[in-house]
């Protein structure tokens, strides 16, 4: 079920709020990354929190506050803080089972 919605907003370019929406919770627990940091796997925003703000019904707009844990490189902040550039059109899920074969392989 997760992949069937993801297929649907995963198209050119998508922006945070969109790739969270169509989730009943908002993708809460889910890890989301931007395009400049592709090359750097365990570079990623874990989402905490979201707090919805608007919903323009003629224009499909969409805007909320998001909160996460910030992960750079491995290093995680303990912190919850708001997510910046959540408008760019960079935006996607990570994909969890990179992840542990990237860990794997760094521990090895």
């Amino acid at each position: 079920m997760f992949y069937n919605r993801l297929k649907l907003v995963a198209r050119k370019g998508t922006n945070l709020c969109d790739l969270i929406w169509p989730f009943k919770d908002f993708s809460i627990g889910k890890k989301v990354t931007r395009r400049i940091w592709w090359r750097y796997i365990d570079t990623y925003w874990t989402i905490t929190r979201v707090v919805p703000k608007l919903i323009n019904t003629e224009t499909g707009h969409k805007r909320a506050n998001i909160y996460g844990i910030y992960t750079w490189r491995g290093k995680t902040d303990n912190r919850e803080t708001q997510i910046r550039s959540i408008k760019k059109k960079q935006w996607k899920f990570l994909d969890e089972e990179e992840l542990k074969k990237f860990n794997q392989s760094k521990e090895t």
